[in-house]
């Protein structure tokens, strides 16, 4: 996967996102596991290029960290990866 270039000042954009996402997914009111992946599978696409700094913001690691709890085995060597550059 190409690296996205990534501006810092994005992070105000995209953090409410991802913000949301975590709240749907601690909330866990899914009508089925598909809803669940699809919203899973959404957030790591939108998190492309972006890591590395989600990881170093206070909220953004909080974040990652309940993603990583709902991702796939392929999701997480992917982001691994992505981290290795």
């Amino acid at each position: 996967f190409p690296m996205r270039k990534f501006n810092p000042g994005q992070m105000d954009q995209v953090l409410p996102y991802f913000k949301e996402a975590q709240r749907l997914l601690l909330a866990d009111d899914f009508p089925d596991a598909e809803a669940r992946g699809l919203l899973v599978q959404n957030a790591f696409v939108e998190l492309d290029g972006k890591e590395v700094r989600l990881c170093c913001h206070p909220d953004g690691s909080r974040i990652v960290e309940t993603l990583l709890r709902s991702a796939t085995n392929f999701q997480l060597r992917v982001f691994w990866d992505r981290l290795a550059g």
